[in-house]
């Protein structure tokens, strides 16, 4: 559907605009994001949330509509490619960046690196499945589902508050908690899990924040996607009749 919709998005673009102005335009909109993100630096009015969800947005568009203006103009170049996938690259942290500051981590803990590695692994993988096969892969939950992902938790951030969203508490079993704080204290500590007393009550109970909740599985989702970009490249190669075809974007 998002294909069907910048096609549509495209159709509406006068035959002078250039390709590569639309992927500028994109890029301007993350700019005044990240700009924006860095001028408030964790002290963010409501507003904010709204602002940012639709400048990524607005991105998403231009990036994924770029392409089909250049097919309507035929003037699609290996240029317009590089300039695509590089103004992509950069943007991945930038969304990335914006993201740890919704969910309150900001960049002061040990999970800012760790995703950063994670979403640009993924991100270099999926590119390389494209120099090395010439058609790249893309997973059923992929760089677009996120990216939409992304913009609904800040328009939900918007609605409910950052506080009540991301410091929502998902109960857990008492085991869970007790076995991760004596075993993986760390861990613990940075994936905001927590053994608590109940209130009025001699026994305790474990909960994890519901930012501690979705940021693994964020990390591991970007992990399964680098691997599976990998095991695709190999599959390729390991097919006797398959070559690199030499299409601009490869080397002899």
């Amino acid at each position: 559907y998002l294909v069907k919709f910048w096609d549509r998005v495209a159709e509406t673009y006068p035959e002078w605009l250039a390709p590569n102005t639309v992927t500028f335009f994109g890029y301007l909109c993350s700019v005044a994001c990240v700009a924006m993100t860095l001028y408030f630096n964790g002290t963010f009015p409501d507003w904010y949330w709204l602002v940012a969800a639709a400048l990524l947005c607005a991105y998403q568009t231009a990036d994924g509509s770029d392409g089909p203006q250049a097919r309507r103009l035929r003037c699609g170049s290996a240029l317009g490619e590089l300039f695509d996938h590089g103004v992509d690259a950069i943007v991945t942290t930038f969304i990335s960046f914006i993201t740890l500051f919704c969910c309150g981590y900001g960049m002061s803990t040990p999970i800012s690196p760790i995703m950063f590695v994670c979403t640009m692994s993924a991100f270099f993988f999926s590119n390389a499945t494209l120099l090395h096969t010439s058609c790249q892969l893309f997973n059923p939950i992929d760089a677009q589902e996120i990216q939409l992902t992304a913009q609904a938790l800040m328009v939900a951030t918007y609605v409910f508050g950052q506080e009540q969203l991301w410091k929502y508490a998902i109960p857990l079993p008492v085991s869970v908690g007790t076995f991760v704080n004596q075993h993986l204290s760390y861990v613990a500590q940075h994936a905001n899990l927590y053994v608590v007393p109940a209130l009025g009550a001699e026994e305790s109970h474990s909960y994890i924040e519901l930012r501690g909740f979705l940021t693994p599985i964020v990390i591991c989702a970007t992990l399964v996607n680098s691997v599976g970009a990998c095991n695709h490249i190999r599959a390729h190669y390991a097919n006797v009749d398959a070559s690199v075809r030499v299409t601009g974007r490869t080397l002899p």
